[in-house]
């Protein structure tokens, strides 16, 4: 590669960054009802060593407000509640060097 190439290679590259769109603009009202959703009856698997049967997960937003096995206490009252019996709940993961979704 010659250096005329390798210099508009480069020129490409930054200006796809400057000239680029949100991933998801907000046209309108923005949305800031931050509902919390609880799923019961799933297997939930915590870990390689870990697994609870007939769990309870409870998130609010982006964070996780229960993760257990104890079905004597309800979910957080005026939850959304969805009945996973038979389906399974697993850790995801995160790709800490994308930076998809993220403003920089």
């Amino acid at each position: 590669m010659n250096t005329k190439h390798f210099i508009l290679a480069l020129i490409l590259l930054c200006s796809t960054k400057v000239f680029s769109q949100e991933t998801f603009p907000i046209n309108g009202v923005k949305n800031n009802f931050n509902a919390t959703h609880a799923f019961i009856n799933a297997k939930i698997v915590v870990s390689p060593q870990k697994t609870i049967d007939n769990g309870i997960f409870v998130i609010q937003g982006d964070k996780i407000l229960r993760a257990d096995g104890d079905t004597a206490t309800p979910p957080l009252e005026g939850a959304i509640i969805h009945d996973l019996k038979g389906n399974f709940i697993y850790p995801s993961f995160i790709d800490l060097n994308s930076s998809y979704g993220i403003d920089v």
